[in-house]
Protein backbone atom coordinates (compact mmCIF):
# COMPACT_ATOMS: atom_id res chain seq x y z
CA UNK A 1 0.00 0.00 0.00
CA UNK A 2 2.74 2.62 0.36
CA UNK A 3 4.50 1.58 -2.35
CA UNK A 4 1.04 2.23 -4.47
CA UNK A 5 0.65 5.63 -2.38
CA UNK A 6 4.19 6.51 -3.12
CA UNK A 7 3.56 5.49 -6.95
CA UNK A 8 0.64 7.85 -7.10
CA UNK A 9 2.14 10.69 -5.50
CA UNK A 10 5.19 10.31 -7.82
CA UNK A 11 2.85 10.29 -10.68
CA UNK A 12 1.25 13.12 -9.41
CA UNK A 13 4.33 15.13 -8.96
CA UNK A 14 5.59 13.98 -11.96
CA UNK A 15 2.65 15.24 -14.49
CA UNK A 16 2.60 18.86 -12.20
CA UNK A 17 6.04 18.43 -13.70
CA UNK A 18 5.02 17.61 -16.96
CA UNK A 19 2.43 21.07 -17.12
CA UNK A 20 5.21 22.80 -15.70
CA UNK A 21 7.51 21.72 -18.01
CA UNK A 22 4.96 22.87 -20.75
CA UNK A 23 3.71 25.98 -19.79
CA UNK A 24 7.39 27.34 -19.78
CA UNK A 25 8.35 25.42 -23.30
CA UNK A 26 4.79 27.48 -24.50
CA UNK A 27 5.80 30.38 -22.61
CA UNK A 28 9.89 30.25 -23.92
CA UNK A 29 7.78 29.81 -27.23
CA UNK A 30 6.02 33.43 -26.62
CA UNK A 31 8.67 34.84 -26.24
CA UNK A 32 10.49 33.93 -29.50
CA UNK A 33 8.01 35.09 -31.15
CA UNK A 34 8.06 38.60 -29.23
CA UNK A 35 11.92 38.40 -29.97
CA UNK A 36 11.30 37.91 -33.47
CA UNK A 37 8.63 40.15 -33.41
CA UNK A 38 11.22 43.14 -32.19
CA UNK A 39 13.83 42.37 -34.01
CA UNK A 40 11.53 42.75 -37.25
CA UNK A 41 11.06 46.27 -35.89
CA UNK A 42 14.74 47.08 -34.84
CA UNK A 43 14.71 46.31 -38.77
CA UNK A 44 12.42 48.40 -39.99
CA UNK A 45 13.65 51.71 -37.50
CA UNK A 46 17.06 50.50 -38.65
CA UNK A 47 16.27 51.10 -41.92
CA UNK A 48 14.09 54.19 -41.72
CA UNK A 49 16.89 56.03 -39.44
CA UNK A 50 19.13 55.17 -42.73
CA UNK A 51 16.56 56.97 -44.71
CA UNK A 52 16.07 59.93 -42.61
CA UNK A 53 19.99 59.76 -42.24
CA UNK A 54 20.11 60.19 -45.80
CA UNK A 55 17.35 63.15 -46.16
CA UNK A 56 19.80 64.78 -43.07
CA UNK A 57 22.64 64.89 -44.73
CA UNK A 58 21.49 66.48 -48.08
CA UNK A 59 19.30 69.02 -46.35
CA UNK A 60 22.68 69.78 -44.39
CA UNK A 61 24.24 70.80 -47.29
CA UNK A 62 24.83 74.75 -48.30
CA UNK A 63 22.53 76.21 -50.01
CA UNK A 64 23.59 79.14 -52.54
CA UNK A 65 21.35 82.28 -52.85
CA UNK A 66 21.21 84.08 -56.13
CA UNK A 67 24.33 85.58 -57.77
CA UNK A 68 24.17 89.21 -59.04
CA UNK A 69 26.49 90.65 -61.39
CA UNK A 70 27.06 94.65 -61.23
CA UNK A 71 28.77 96.28 -63.72
CA UNK A 72 30.64 98.92 -62.47
CA UNK A 73 33.16 101.93 -63.34
CA UNK A 74 34.96 104.28 -60.84
CA UNK A 75 34.22 107.92 -60.47
CA UNK A 76 35.86 110.23 -57.77
CA UNK A 77 37.30 106.45 -55.88
CA UNK A 78 33.88 105.07 -56.11
CA UNK A 79 32.28 102.30 -57.99
CA UNK A 80 28.90 103.32 -59.39
CA UNK A 81 26.61 100.35 -61.48
CA UNK A 82 26.38 101.93 -65.16
CA UNK A 83 25.16 99.13 -68.16
CA UNK A 84 27.12 101.30 -71.02
CA UNK A 85 29.68 98.31 -72.58
CA UNK A 86 32.78 101.19 -72.76
CA UNK A 87 32.53 102.57 -69.59
CA UNK A 88 32.35 99.30 -67.36
CA UNK A 89 36.05 98.84 -65.66
CA UNK A 90 34.50 96.03 -63.57
CA UNK A 91 32.00 93.59 -62.74
CA UNK A 92 31.49 92.84 -59.53
CA UNK A 93 29.98 89.13 -58.24
CA UNK A 94 27.69 89.08 -54.70
CA UNK A 95 26.15 85.87 -53.58
CA UNK A 96 25.13 84.51 -50.39
CA UNK A 97 25.21 81.21 -49.09
CA UNK A 98 22.26 81.00 -46.96
CA UNK A 99 21.54 79.67 -43.01
CA UNK A 100 21.29 76.01 -42.40
CA UNK A 101 20.16 75.11 -38.82
CA UNK A 102 21.24 71.13 -39.68
CA UNK A 103 24.29 72.11 -40.52
CA UNK A 104 26.63 69.75 -37.40
CA UNK A 105 29.88 70.31 -39.29
CA UNK A 106 31.92 72.24 -41.17
CA UNK A 107 32.25 71.56 -45.09
CA UNK A 108 34.71 73.27 -47.48
CA UNK A 109 32.62 74.10 -51.07
CA UNK A 110 34.34 75.75 -54.35
CA UNK A 111 32.01 77.59 -55.79
CA UNK A 112 33.35 78.97 -59.54
CA UNK A 113 31.62 81.49 -61.30
CA UNK A 114 31.57 81.50 -65.00
CA UNK A 115 31.13 85.26 -66.94
CA UNK A 116 29.73 83.72 -70.75
CA UNK A 117 30.00 87.19 -73.18
CA UNK A 118 27.34 87.67 -75.85
CA UNK A 119 29.70 85.28 -78.17
CA UNK A 120 29.87 82.40 -75.82
CA UNK A 121 33.20 82.71 -74.88
CA UNK A 122 33.95 82.17 -71.13
CA UNK A 123 35.73 85.63 -69.42
CA UNK A 124 39.02 84.40 -67.90
CA UNK A 125 41.90 85.94 -66.83
CA UNK A 126 43.76 82.90 -65.61
CA UNK A 127 43.16 79.58 -67.07
CA UNK A 128 43.38 80.02 -70.68
CA UNK A 129 45.72 76.66 -70.75
CA UNK A 130 42.78 74.78 -70.52
CA UNK A 131 41.53 72.85 -73.55
CA UNK A 132 38.39 71.75 -72.12
CA UNK A 133 35.98 74.80 -72.31
CA UNK A 134 33.71 73.29 -68.95
CA UNK A 135 36.43 73.67 -67.31
CA UNK A 136 37.23 77.99 -67.90
CA UNK A 137 36.23 80.06 -64.85
CA UNK A 138 35.74 83.81 -64.62
CA UNK A 139 36.40 83.39 -60.55
CA UNK A 140 36.69 80.95 -57.72
CA UNK A 141 35.58 80.89 -54.60
CA UNK A 142 36.49 78.81 -51.67
CA UNK A 143 33.89 78.21 -48.32
CA UNK A 144 34.13 76.71 -45.09
CA UNK A 145 30.38 76.61 -44.66
CA UNK A 146 29.07 75.69 -40.94
CA UNK A 147 25.82 76.52 -41.06
CA UNK A 148 25.88 80.64 -40.71
CA UNK A 149 24.95 82.93 -43.41
CA UNK A 150 27.92 84.07 -45.65
CA UNK A 151 27.96 87.10 -48.09
CA UNK A 152 30.57 86.82 -50.82
CA UNK A 153 31.55 89.97 -53.12
CA UNK A 154 34.17 89.23 -55.65
CA UNK A 155 35.48 91.51 -58.65
CA UNK A 156 36.57 90.96 -61.98
CA UNK A 157 38.39 92.74 -64.35
CA UNK A 158 39.22 92.57 -67.86
CA UNK A 159 41.84 94.38 -70.07
CA UNK A 160 40.03 94.82 -73.09
CA UNK A 161 36.72 96.23 -72.70
CA UNK A 162 33.61 94.70 -72.81
CA UNK A 163 31.07 93.98 -75.67
CA UNK A 164 27.58 95.00 -75.98
CA UNK A 165 24.96 92.27 -75.62
CA UNK A 166 23.67 89.98 -73.20
CA UNK A 167 25.96 87.92 -70.43
CA UNK A 168 25.09 84.84 -69.02
CA UNK A 169 26.72 83.73 -65.53
CA UNK A 170 26.90 80.83 -64.16
CA UNK A 171 27.61 80.21 -60.03
CA UNK A 172 28.77 76.24 -60.20
CA UNK A 173 29.63 73.79 -57.68
CA UNK A 174 31.40 71.13 -59.07
CA UNK A 175 29.82 70.04 -62.49
CA UNK A 176 26.50 71.44 -60.99
CA UNK A 177 24.71 74.85 -62.22
CA UNK A 178 23.47 76.05 -58.64
CA UNK A 179 22.59 79.54 -59.81
CA UNK A 180 22.15 81.74 -62.86
CA UNK A 181 22.24 85.38 -64.00
CA UNK A 182 21.67 87.15 -66.88
CA UNK A 183 22.72 90.69 -67.45
CA UNK A 184 23.08 93.24 -70.46
CA UNK A 185 25.67 95.55 -71.86
CA UNK A 186 24.25 98.52 -73.92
Amino acid sequence: RALKDSLSRLSEANTVFKNQVQNLLAENEDYKAKMLAQQEQIAALESTKKNLSEKVDVAAKPRVGPVIVTPTYQKKGVYIPIYKAKKVERLQVSFDVMTNKLTEKSVNREYLIRIIDPDGIVLSTNNNKLSNSDDVYTLKQSVTFNGTAQKFKLNYTQSPSYKKGKYKVELKEGDEVKQTFSFDLL
